[in-house]
């Protein structure tokens, strides 16, 4: 079976915007890449299609085999990085553990990793901060991870929640 039968357009799309999203948050712009980007970045993605994983492979050679329009469409995207990413995670919820690892694998250490090490010292290793933020990417991509409540929010909309532990960002849900 296929893993696009057991997707919906959307769901679908938002997964081909992912290596989009890795690379913006590597380059640290949404758009206006430099062609040397753009080329580095094809190199990698077409590298990351070839890592282990059946949902990996397809849905990284759709987006290789139909790169252009896939850019066009990420350069009217409105979301966050840290948005479209964890929408990326919730969309993975249920799948096979292997694949949704092999997909984060694959997007995180393959493409996002090559991209972040050309852009480092030589071109030969990623900057602490690429390291760091990569690290980052990765926890957004993870499935059931949802973003802590805005006490600030919850306190004006009339909400009463228990004070958070300090320094609680994100708490994972099943």
């Amino acid at each position: 079976m296929r893993f696009t039968e057991h997707f919906d357009s959307d769901q679908w799309s938002s997964l081909q915007i992912a290596p989009f999203l890795i690379l913006s948050g590597v380059s640290g712009r949404y758009r206006d890449f430099a062609p040397e980007e753009m080329a580095v970045f094809e190199r990698w993605l077409d590298a990351a299609a070839l890592a282990p994983g059946s949902l990996n492979r397809e849905v990284l050679t759709s987006v290789s085999a139909d790169i252009t329009a896939i850019a066009a469409q990420y350069e009217g995207y409105a979301g966050t990085i840290s948005g479209g990413l964890t929408a990326v995670g919730d969309i993975l919820v249920g799948q096979p553990v292997p694949e949704v690892n092999g997909f984060r694998h694959a997007l995180i250490h393959v493409l996002g990793a090559g991209v972040a090490r050309a852009r480092g010292p030589y071109g030969q290793e990623p900057t602490l901060e690429a390291s760091q933020m990569l690290m980052m990417l990765d926890e957004f991509l993870r499935p059931g991870i949802n973003f802590a409540p805005d006490p600030v929010a919850d306190a004006a909309a009339g909400v009463l929640r228990a004070h958070r532990a300090p320094g609680l960002r994100f708490w994972v849900g099943t």
